[in-house]
């Protein structure tokens, strides 16, 4: 809900807003100034935001709604206004010198803060537990419970901290199912018989602010179920520590209690504080109930769902990209196009301009798909590297051969080929399998009309019919954040407000930092990033090229601020070299966290520690390079990895003096 303060009767143009000439109904772009963008400016979350692109559903005034339906705004609120002054209380509304209120209801597609389930998976794996994993669709969840033989289910989803407690489940390609907390539990227990609940022993809630769904999944009958206080939120890093350890007793013979046990106990013992903070955080419903459960087997896996065994090497998919940004959306959009059925397309041409991420988006969406097997059985990398090509290329003919038999004897399998050079359509093992009907290919491809008609014909002869996927800019909030992260040096406020870094030569003051998204907002309209056309590959050129400051060696310590970039505490592990008197340094913590900030260079260690927030009062002692760092020495004293390099700062809890 946005909300405006408005008194003409037709008051759209204070809005702000552009909307689309073909569709009224959508934004298609938003004006500095005007009451949307004053909305944008105060709101601390991504998912509040209007942007280009969404919908507007809803108009209210005085208690009246009407809905737009496609139809151009001015009209909705000209005739809300209209009804509003032909009610019993117009004249009342006439005479007030209040405001009109006007609320304006939007709708648009989000990404969800990322859920660490690879990271999840992992750790669960190390714990000696059998287990299977699948996306959280109510298809898959019906399905473990018909089986019968699953004794825990382990869910890692978003939960709403307001009073509506929704629960954020997702379709099969990915997009939000939200639930109420009753609608879940019925979820989990319509069809059955109380007695028959025995099955699943165990409901693990591993979610923030979940307690009141664990409650009533508790009183629904379920004789174990873990879950998070509502009113708090952890770190998935204590997520991550309680499950590995309390699945790791679970798995070992431990009961109920004395693996929940385990979890508090790893937390609440842990040198970081953060840590043990969250360790009096995670709940064992019923509370007065008795947890001597035993699990023998936790996770049995569920018949009818069987992995996929990929015993080949061939066709796996490349390595994480450093510094992905978000484009969830794009992924989603693919797979409704790739759905199953008739309506699904077999070939689609993912085109675009080179750095704008076609091979990246392919490789994130190949990752995707391989959490959640309901969508295809196999899932192929085809690409042809600078080096060892017929080495490749002889692996990958025999891949593909394998793959064409299993076809012949598995017709009904569903297979999907990303294709990162666009050559490879025209080699014949290839266009072999491409024949078959449960075969859909994504083909990356710069946009060329010549390659272009050549593709559309090829796939024609084929039997395939192409469709065309263009892939553009990522949102400015992603420009920025990647730019931020790159750079070579430290972003100052004056370069985003002004574009220039000081005037007369002075240097400047304040390191930019992100607070909320109106920052990086800010960030991506200023000449740091909005000129190089929201291509990924330019903007992290621009941002390594970053030129060095002059030196500020003339300024006492205490001149220059000590300022951490927001945007870093995801762990940049890039180093860079000195600007301005700063170095990027590395906190590596006990427990395997890292944090970075820019750090003045002629500070002594020992004021470097004590201004960090996130290490001031820590009982910890200093390590370079494995040997005990002396805190009276300052950054530009270190070396580092070079002379411009990173500095790491290796933290190892002191001994107990009293323990001796």
């Amino acid at each position: 809900m946005r909300r405006t303060r408005l008194i003409s009767p037709c008051p759209t143009d204070a809005w702000g807003l552009d909307f689309s000439l073909d569709h009224p109904s959508i934004v298609q772009r938003l004006h500095p100034v005007g009451l949307v963008t004053t909305w944008n400016q105060r709101q601390h979350a991504v998912q509040n935001l209007v942007r280009p692109g969404d919908a507007l559903i809803q108009i209210s005034a005085a208690g009246n709604t009407k809905p737009v339906m496609g139809k151009s705004p001015a009209d909705v609120l000209r005739r809300l206004v209209e009804e509003l002054m032909q009610h019993e209380n117009a004249t009342a509304l006439a005479c007030t010198n209040d405001e009109l209120r006007i609320d304006l209801f939007f709708s648009g597609m989000r990404s969800l803060p990322t859920l660490q389930v690879e990271n999840e998976i992992a750790s669960l794996q190390n714990t000696g537990c059998e287990f299977v994993a699948r996306a959280a669709t109510t298809e898959n969840i019906r399905h473990l419970i018909a089986a019968g033989d699953c004794s825990v289910l382990h869910f890692s989803f978003h939960t709403s901290s307001d009073q509506s407690q929704r629960v954020f489940l997702e379709d099969i390609h990915g997009k939000a199912h939200v639930l109420t907390v009753q609608e879940f539990r019925n979820l989990l227990t319509d069809g059955q018989p109380p007695d028959s609940r025995r099955t699943i022993r165990l409901v693990f809630i591993s979610s923030c602010h979940s307690f009141a769904l664990g409650r009533d999944l508790a009183a629904a009958g379920f004789r174990h179920v873990v879950c998070i206080r509502s009113e708090d939120s952890v770190l998935d890093t204590s997520c991550l520590i309680f499950e590995r350890h309390f699945f790791t007793a679970l798995g070992t013979g431990s009961c109920v209690q004395q693996a929940f046990m385990c979890g508090v106990a790893a937390l609440s013992s842990s040198p970081n504080k953060r840590l043990r903070e969250d360790g009096n955080k995670f709940v064992l419903l019923p509370e007065d109930a008795n947890h001597d459960g035993v699990f023998v087997e936790v996770g049995v896996q569920p018949s009818g769902f069987s992995p996929v065994h990929e015993s080949e090497t061939w066709g796996a998919l490349p390595a994480r990209v450093e510094d992905y940004v978000g484009r969830d959306v794009d992924i989603y959009r693919l797979l409704v196009l790739l759905r199953d059925g008739s309506f699904g397309r077999r070939f689609v041409l993912l085109h675009g301009e080179e750095g704008i991420g076609k091979t990246v988006l392919m490789a994130e969406m190949g990752r995707f798909v391989k959490l959640r097997p309901g969508l295809f059985d196999e899932v192929r990398w085809l690409g042809l590297p600078q080096y060892d090509r017929d080495d490749i290329l002889k692996e990958l003919k025999l891949g593909l051969q394998s793959l064409r038999r299993r076809l012949v004897t598995c017709p009904q399998r569903r297979i999907l080929l990303l294709v990162d050079n666009p050559n490879m359509i025209f080699w014949g093992p290839l266009q072999r399998l491409l024949v078959f009907p449960t075969v859909h290919t994504v083909l990356a491809i710069t946009s060329t009309a010549g390659m272009m008609a050549d593709l559309n014909e090829e796939a024609l002869i084929l039997g395939t019919k192409p469709v065309r996927f263009p892939l553009d800019a990522p949102e400015p909030l992603c420009q920025a954040w990647l730019f931020a992260r790159r750079a070579a040096r430290a972003i100052y406020a004056c370069e985003v407000w002004t574009g220039k870094v000081g005037a007369g030569g002075s240097l400047p003051e304040t390191i930019w930092t992100a607070q909320k998204p109106a920052d990086y907002l800010a960030l991506a309209e200023s000449q740091l990033v909005r000129p190089h056309g929201g291509n990924p590959r330019r903007i992290a050129a621009a941002a390594l090229a970053l030129e060095l400051l002059p030196s500020a060696a003339h300024r006492s310590p205490s001149s220059v601020p000590l300022r951490s970039v927001g945007c870093l505490d995801e762990g940049d592990v890039s180093g860079g070299p000195p600007c301005c008197g700063h170095r990027r340094v590395c906190f590596a913590f006990p427990d395997g966290r890292e944090h970075h900030e820019w750090c003045p260079s002629k500070v002594p260690l020992r004021g470097v520690l004590e201004q960090c927030p996130r290490v001031m009062g820590a009982n910890l002692e200093v390590f370079i390079d494995g040997r005990s760092a002396c805190l009276d020495m300052s950054l530009s004293d270190i070396v580092g990895d070079g002379s411009n390099g990173l500095v790491r700062l290796e933290l190892c809890q002191k001994p107990n003096p009293n323990l001796e």
